[in-house]
């Protein structure tokens, strides 16, 4: 569960554990065990639409990334039509918010295998997420994170999903249950593509 509702989900279970234990006690009381048990499942449910709508911008944000190259490539396209246009009047491709003689900051998406260094966050509570080297050619990175269900086993890495698209290289990650094994992986953006995926890092806090 999400750390932050798997919290107040553990303290109203333990409260509802106790009313079990008093059933006696607690007849024609305001609250009852069908009542917790009913905001409990309102938890569940709310987890439920949390980690669908993640998968859900997952995928958008893949769809983004793929349009980002495309229009950057249409965009360069217009771009060189403009320059031939004007190859005789330079000063006229200011009019389209073209720098005159000034190349292009990309030309290629970047290429560089990059590696993630996790470390706990310095309150104890979280990862800080970091990007060993920058690479030079990148604009954002995007990084997955992916869960396993055995925090023992260092070899199998789980299903990975959209974490999120930063221009920084480090961060912290809070959402973190104590004793899982979290794993993640990062690679460069720029609007002519992306990188390669570097190797997955996991890490037990």
């Amino acid at each position: 569960m999400i750390k932050y509702l798997r919290d107040i989900s553990e303290r109203i279970k333990l409260l509802l554990s106790g009313m079990k234990t008093h059933s006696a006690l607690w007849i024609g009381q305001p609250e009852s065990e069908v009542t917790v048990e009913a905001k409990l499942k309102i938890l569940e449910d709310k987890e439920t639409e949390i980690i669908n709508t993640k998968e859900l911008l997952s995928r958008l944000s893949a769809e983004a990334r793929m349009l980002q190259v495309e229009l950057g490539n249409f965009a360069d396209g217009i771009e060189n039509l403009a320059r031939g246009l004007h190859k005789d009047t330079p000063e006229k491709l200011a009019e389209y918010g073209i720098a005159y003689g000034k190349p292009r900051k990309h030309s290629s998406p970047p290429a560089m295998v990059l590696t993630v260094v996790l470390k706990d966050d310095t309150d104890g509570e979280g990862f800080i997420v970091s990007v060993q080297k920058a690479d030079p050619d990148a604009e954002n990175y995007e990084f997955e994170k992916g869960i396993s269900t055995n925090p023992a086993d260092i070899n199998h890495i789980p299903a990975m999903s959209h974490l999120k698209i930063t221009s920084k290289m480090s961060f912290v990650d809070n959402d973190i249950i104590k004793g899982s094994r979290y794993w993640y992986r990062v690679r460069p953006i720029n609007r002519k593509g992306v990188g390669p995926w570097s190797e997955a890092t996991s890490r037990v806090q």
